[in-house]
């Protein structure tokens, strides 16, 4: 490359916004966020590449067994270091900060329980099922808040919605429990999703029973 080519001598040099020539309606200059957590990310990741930060990437990717075998080896050699423990502790303690807890519990707080979410908590009460309702962000993974919680010790979740809000906001109703079960899953999570529809055309027994054969079933 040539002299003038080179950083204050090239006529391109510091030209932002409409200026630059890669200008292209704005769309670099905006403010992207996750499609899972909501953290920023950049405009490459969001226009280019999968549209989630780097964390969100990372959770349901197929990796074989013998790369598990040596990221499982490596890391727990790393948390045997003092220093390294507690730095991740430190970094685990901040990732959902203070002001975001604030933001959804004022939200949450807004909506309230719903219909569906009184339903089960009334079948859970009537058949002594060991859940509880969780959903005004009292228990949070990885800035999602599920509805229901088990409270045996178990990390077993209940998800209760309406079809129409998950297809307007995912795009179908596969993709949100896909997304949904793979992040849940990934801290060690077995969730059971009820619909509308289900708890509208079932009656209590067998919405109980539902849940019920859900509590017993093993996490693989």
């Amino acid at each position: 490359m040539s002299y003038n080519h080179k950083g204050k001598n090239n006529s391109m040099y510091g030209r932002k916004g409409i200026l630059c020539p890669a200008y292209k309606d704005g769309r670099t200059s905006k403010i992207y966020y996750c499609k899972n957590c909501q953290k920023e990310i950049t405009y490459q990741s969001a226009l280019y590449g999968s549209g989630k930060c780097r964390s969100c990437s990372l959770i349901n990717k197929v990796r074989s067994k013998k790369t598990l075998k040596k990221l499982s080896k490596r890391m727990k050699k790393q948390w045997k270091n003092n220093k390294f423990r507690e730095k991740m502790m430190k970094i685990r303690k901040h990732q959902w900060t203070e002001e975001a807890k604030r933001k959804l519990l004022i939200t949450l707080n807004k909506r309230g329980i719903t219909g569906i979410e009184k339903k089960i908590i009334k079948i859970l009460e009537k058949y002594e099922l060991p859940f509880k309702y969780c959903g005004d962000g009292s228990f949070i993974i990885h800035g999602l808040n599920p509805d229901f919680v088990n409270i045996n010790g178990e990390k077993k979740l209940i998800e209760v919605f309406f079809e129409y809000f998950k297809i307007k906001q995912y795009g179908s109703i596969d993709k949100y429990k896909k997304q949904r079960y793979a992040i849940f899953r990934y801290y060690g999570f077995d969730t059971l999703f009820i619909d509308y529809q289900t708890l509208q055309s079932s009656k209590e027994e067998q919405i109980a029973e539902l849940i019920s054969n859900f509590q017993r079933r093993k996490i693989n």
